[in-house]
């Protein structure tokens, strides 16, 4: 089962420089207090994990298969390549024996509670091979421990990643975690219609954005930590963007959004696509009046 390539022009971006709309923006930020998040007990994470993948089925969205091994395989493969002085060659070889095609929600989920309550991520193996990464198989989702009403949204957010990173569904680094981010919202919007479950979703993701701005802003930051939150913020933007575009457009304009992120997941398109179909930019994105509609 081969691999999968990631572009050179993923990661082919410069840091963002911190304009006066970014900086508007931090100051509308700068008063705002962190939301009180609703904590669930350890007995909740079945509920949790259906209420994260019920997001997609009921919104008329199928996921694709991915290339799953189990991580302690991983760990084995990567040992036993280290122990024999092998290559990557060699790696895939033995890793090749043990991949099978497998439904994103058939991955395991680790809770790990030295996590925060917002982090999550997507185990994967990356393996390099003369200045490219191949994306080779899948090993499992580790989500915060410190389960709450917004850990539903965590979940679907690393579901997306699964399906995004198996077609290279992002041309640009910058762009990273517009998807994922705009399904965490929906699922805060799916699970309480009222959408005080979103202003929550929203005002922890602005906490972020005005952090990342931050980091923009201090001289201090090294190169990789610039580049870092420039995806924040590029990505948190065009996020809110796109789900602003999404909350307020008519049936049919829904029905559009979810047809293209059918069609990335499909790997018929790419993100870049779908922000262009929109008529999505950073540049429009860093708007004032948009950020104050959302507070």
């Amino acid at each position: 089962m081969e691999g999968k390539i990631m572009q050179n022009e993923f990661f082919d971006v410069v840091p963002l420089t911190a304009t006066p709309e970014l900086l508007d923006i931090v100051d509308l930020l700068s008063s705002r207090d962190f939301p009180i998040i609703k904590r669930l007990s350890n007995s909740s994470k079945l509920k949790i994990m259906k209420d994260g993948m019920n997001v997609f089925s009921d919104n008329g969205l199928s996921l694709n298969k991915i290339p799953y091994v189990k991580y302690a395989i991983i760990e084995h493969c990567n040992l036993e390549n280290k122990t024999n002085d092998g290559d990557i060659t060699s790696l895939i070889s033995m890793l090749n024996n043990f991949i099978e095609l497998r439904h994103p929600f058939e991955a395991p989920v680790i809770f790990d509670c030295n996590l925060d309550i917002e982090d999550g991520f997507f185990r994967s193996l990356y393996i390099g091979d003369k200045g490219k990464n191949m994306k080779l198989v899948f090993a499992e989702y580790v989500i915060t421990g410190k389960l709450s009403e917004l850990t539903p949204g965590i979940y679907t957010h690393e579901i997306v990643h699964s399906q995004l990173e198996n077609v290279n569904g992002v041309k640009n680094y910058l762009n990273y975690e517009v998807l994922s981010v705009f399904f965490d919202k929906l699922t805060a919007l799916y699970l309480d219609k009222s959408g005080d479950l979103l202003k929550k979703n929203e005002s922890l993701r602005f906490n972020i954005l005005k952090q990342s701005i931050y980091l923009l802003l201090d001289d201090n930051t090294p190169l990789f930590g610039k580049l870092i939150a420039s995806m924040s913020v590029s990505s948190l933007l065009q996020a809110e963007h796109l789900f602003d575009k999404y909350i307020y457009g008519t049936a049919s304009e829904k029905n559009d959004i979810l047809e293209q992120i059918q069609n990335i997941f499909d790997g018929k398109m790419k993100v870049e696509d779908l922000l262009d179909s929109t008529e999505i930019t950073f540049d429009n994105s860093q708007s004032y009046e948009l950020i104050k509609r959302h507070l």
